[in-house]
């Protein structure tokens, strides 16, 4: 009877560290396969600086974007980041955020800038996006609970950044 006990004890325990793990430890330890932006995440353009090479797959995605209806068809980087002016968080090679806080209206667009020579996967609260190296997305900030202060994730550095949203 005692090792019957002791045998439940020890898989109710095993089962609820697992469901534990499970749980959250995608977050924590960053087992998480994150989701590219390129297959339908939030991002509205991306693309990149004259001087970065992009492996073949990239060069097609970002091809699907250059068309008559993007709103940045035929802007430069710099022209981009003139209107993004204000609106635009940068990613170094270490992924820190620059500026670190911004504070924003629910709705306003913002500039994801990756200066790295690395693809980089910045999350914004639970939301990842994808970008090249040296390549850029702009996305809407929208949620129904304000005010929202939204937690920047870069490449295993958590909270490498905040936004505030309000109305």
């Amino acid at each position: 009877m005692a090792k019957a006990i002791r045998y439940i004890t020890g898989v109710t325990a095993l089962t609820i560290a697992l469901l534990v793990f499970g749980t959250f430890g995608d977050k924590y330890i960053n087992f998480s396969v994150p989701q590219p932006v390129e297959t339908g995440g939030l991002a509205e353009s991306g693309r990149i600086d004259d001087g970065a090479a992009l492996l073949e797959e990239d060069q097609q995605i970002f091809a699907a974007f250059a068309t008559e209806a993007d709103p940045f068809a035929g802007m430069s980087y710099q022209e981009v980041v003139e209107k993004y002016e204000g609106k635009r968080i940068q990613f170094g090679e270490q992924c820190q955020s620059i500026p670190s806080y911004l504070t924003f209206k629910t709705g306003t667009e913002l500039m994801l800038d990756n200066r790295s020579s690395e693809k980089r996967v910045v999350y914004l609260d639970a939301e990842g996006y994808t970008i090249a190296a040296y390549g850029w997305v702009v996305i809407p900030l929208t949620t129904r609970d304000l005010p929202h202060t939204i937690s920047i994730d870069c490449a295993g550095l958590y909270n490498s950044g905040q936004v505030f949203l309000q109305n």
